[in-house]
């Protein structure tokens, strides 16, 4: 119950906006630690953040998800030299793997 409370009154919001670096924001669809409305907030604060989904996976992601979750990365990565950011179509091939 902590962790519940703790990851809900954590609030940094304000300083989103100063992030300069590319981010990707990554959520299970069934986190409860930390739902998808927590990543919609920093993916939309976060100036040219990516926001990717994982259907079915929750908090630990790594560990339910890792090859899933590695290709997103990846493929966050690989985008990082080529624009300031990574728009949400640089995934749009990954969506029905």
């Amino acid at each position: 119950m902590g962790d519940l409370l703790a990851s809900d009154r954590f609030n940094m919001v304000d300083c989103l906006g100063a992030i300069r670096s590319p981010a990707l924001v990554i959520c299970g669809t069934e986190d409860k630690l930390t739902p998808l409305r927590f990543s919609q907030t920093l993916s939309s604060q976060i100036p040219g953040a990516a926001l990717q989904t994982v259907e079915g996976a929750g908090h630990m992601l790594i560990l339910e998800q890792p090859v899933r979750l590695a290709k997103l990365i990846s493929v966050f990565l690989a985008s990082i030299p080529y624009s300031r950011g990574c728009k949400s179509s640089t995934f749009a091939s990954l969506k029905s793997e």
